[in-house]
């Protein structure tokens, strides 16, 4: 008599536990970059998760030194941070662009050098556009003062994100790990032809 094989079940990779960790460190500073670049808590969202799966695929390729300008990177790299307007009174005057130069600085920390690399350009343009950023909040009224306390709120709000918020971060975490792919986008609402 002959035996025939049976396939076993497929188990899931084992998770990285450095990029577990990753992850768990950089998702709620992540999130609140996006949602203050974007104006957005539920595209901040889906910004971050899209950035995160990718990042999963690179970080296996990556030196860990090279994680979070890759991260950085990838997430800037999501529409809705270049689409979108920024809800923060202090920030409305700024467009996309010189904002996301700030928020690299304020929000993500990243030095001058690592905050041009995530964009995709020279550590002069990179200068040119943080300060260009300046002036325009200056130009709009918003002193160096109001600046700074506007940092140390985005920071407080980092660490204070709502339990709501951070159990979702979490959840999507896991499922980044886990491999899960991504959920479809809802369909786009059409008119109803009755309205027409």
């Amino acid at each position: 008599w002959r035996v025939t094989s049976v396939p076993l079940p497929s188990t899931p990779a084992p998770v990285s536990p450095a990029l577990s960790a990753f992850l768990r460190g950089i998702e709620r500073r992540a999130y609140v970059f996006a949602q203050v670049q974007c104006g957005s808590d539920d595209e901040a969202e889906a910004a971050l998760g899209r950035a995160m799966r990718a990042f999963a695929g690179v970080s296996a390729q990556s030196p860990l030194s090279a994680w979070p300008a890759s991260f950085w990177a990838l997430l800037m790299a999501q529409a809705e941070l270049s689409e979108g307007a920024s809800d923060v009174p202090e920030l409305t005057s700024l467009s996309s662009g010189p904002r996301a130069a700030l928020l690299l600085r304020i929000i993500a920390g990243l030095d001058f050098v690592h905050a041009a690399g995530v964009l995709g350009v020279s550590e002069s343009t990179y200068r040119f556009a943080l300060q260009r950023a300046l002036q325009q909040l200056g130009d709009a009224g918003i002193s160096y003062a109001v600046l700074g306390a506007l940092r140390e709120r985005l920071h407080r709000q980092v660490k204070t994100l709502p339990d709501t918020r951070t159990g979702s971060l979490a959840e999507l975490r896991a499922r980044v790990l886990q491999g899960e792919a991504e959920p479809a986008p809802l369909p786009p609402r059409t008119a109803s032809p009755w309205l027409r």
